[in-house]
Parts: C-alpha cells; structure tokens; sequence
C-alpha cells in the first residue's frame, strides 16, 4: 500500500494547475486514466445544460450506490471517493470560472438537491 495512488493526502489534494502537484513517483497507467477521466468530467459537466447536468449527476450518483459495488467494499470505496472528488473538482471549477451560466446552473435547487445529500456523507 506504499504507492502514491494509495496516500490519503495525495488522494484528497486536487492539481489545479500541471506545475502546482507533482507526486514523487507517477501513478500507474490505470490511475493515470481514472484521474484524467475525473478532471476530464470535473471541467465539462459545467459547461452542459441544465437537464443535461442534472441527468448526469443522477447517473454517476446511481453507479456510486449501485448494489453490485457491495460485494468488493475496496471498490465500492474508491468509486465513492472518485465521484467524491470529481464533484469537488466541478464545484471548484465552477465557483472559480467566469461562466455565469454554470455559476447560475449549479446554484440552482435541481443541482444542490442531488449533490447535497453525498457530499454530506462524504468523509
């Protein structure tokens, strides 16, 4: 359990820029992708429309509580903290881009009806 992907302080820390994060060793492929993936999501997701946004936050959050993650509770825990920070990361992007119209989406009750309750069970 000694590799980067591993470190709780690595897990939680998010890159805001390329030159700002840097781990001592490189994640493997695998975490390499999901990372990209989530940052990926994180920039888009504000950038849809209103139904589009909160149809998306009701599939992810669907997935993230799916029963079939009950079986591998290692599993279920990194798509749980993956949704976590990829909620947190599209929340940062939003509260810091000079979009209005993300800003107003986000803020909207459809969005902070779905989002609030996970955010709050995250740890």
């Amino acid at each position: 359990m000694g590799a980067c992907e591993h470190d709780p302080l690595s897990l939680c820390q998010a890159k805001l820029t390329m030159n700002e994060y840097h781990l001592l060793e490189s994640p493997p492929p695998a975490t390499s992708v999901i990372d990209t993936a989530i940052e990926l999501f994180s920039r888009l997701l504000p950038l849809q429309e209103l139904p589009s946004i909160t149809k998306y936050i009701q599939q992810v959050l669907e997935l993230a509580r799916s029963p079939k993650l009950d079986k591998n509770v290692g599993r279920k825990a990194a798509v749980f903290v993956n949704v976590g920070v990829a909620f947190v990361l599209t929340l940062r992007y939003v509260a810091t881009t000079q979009i209005k119209q993300a800003r107003e989406t986000f803020g909207s009750s459809q969005v902070t009806t779905l989002l609030s309750p996970f955010l709050r069970a995250c740890p």
